[in-house]
Order: structure tokens, then C-alpha cells, then sequence
């Protein structure tokens, strides 16, 4: 386990999450902790990047879903001029590549989610206006 010293920070964090939803974290909870006899310490964290995808104290996937949603935001507004407004081109061939590379952007990691409406809307969202966007 690496931990941080004064001078180098620690690359190991831990992270408090609540026994229930509606619970509160107390300041010395997330205090650094000594891990060692040598000034080591471990630092505490609210978010943090596992297997690409993200883990917060509030146990939501907001942050992974918004992600998802800039992602292929990114790639649809790059393919827009070209492809996706293009009145020479078919909506069946637009179909086809708003499938095969934005939609597998935003849903990439999707089957890890626990959606809630909230969310479920935020995607619906964003996926009828790329719509709206093809049918122009």
C-alpha cells in the first residue's frame, strides 16, 4: 500500500459511506488517517474511478451517467455536420452509425447502473434530441 508523506501525497484513499441513505458523515470521519510510524498518511475521498467507471459516497450513478452523456455528446456533435445533418444521406445509414458508435458510448458500462427516473430521463433526453437532430 502506498501512502503519503508531507511531501508526496498518498495514492491509496478511502472512502465513508453511511449505513443509510439519510445519514450524515461526521468531519472525523474523514480526517487522514496514520497509516504508519513514519508520517504515512491515507486521505479520504467522496468519488473514486474503479474499473472506468465510478464509485461515490452517495451511492448514486449520476456522475457515471453524465459522463456517458458528454462522451457521446462529443462524438454525435463530431459526426453532426457531416453525417448526422447531412440531407444526402439516408436516415437508415444515419441510424446505423448514431447505433454503432454514439449509443454505444452513452451506454457503455450501463449494465453496472442502478437507474433511477431521474436519470432514465436524462438519457431519454439525450437521446431524442439526437433524434430531432437526424430527422432535422
Amino acid at each position: 500500500m502506498h501512502v503519503g508523506t508531507a511531501a508526496k501525497p498518498s495514492k491509496t484513499e478511502f472512502m465513508v459511506i453511511p449505513p443509510h441513505r439519510d445519514d450524515t458523515i461526521n468531519a472525523a470521519d474523514l480526517a487522514p488517517v496514520k497509516a504508519d510510524d513514519e508520517g504515512g498518511v491515507v486521505t479520504s475521498t467522496d468519488f473514486f474511478k474503479y474499473l472506468g467507471g465510478g464509485v461515490d459516497s452517495a451511492l448514486t450513478d449520476s456522475r457515471d451517467v453524465d459522463k456517458r452523456i458528454k462522451s457521446a455528446a462529443g462524438a454525435f456533435g463530431a459526426l453532426r455536420k457531416a453525417i448526422f445533418s447531412s440531407r444526402h444521406i439516408k436516415l437508415r445509414t444515419k441510424k446505423a452509425v448514431y447505433l454503432a458508435i454514439v449509443v454505444n458510448i452513452l451506454l457503455y458500462g450501463a449494465e453496472c447502473w442502478c437507474l433511477t427516473e431521474e436519470l432514465l430521463d436524462r438519457l431519454r433526453v439525450f437521446h431524442n434530441q439526437c433524434v430531432r437532430a437526424m430527422c432535422g
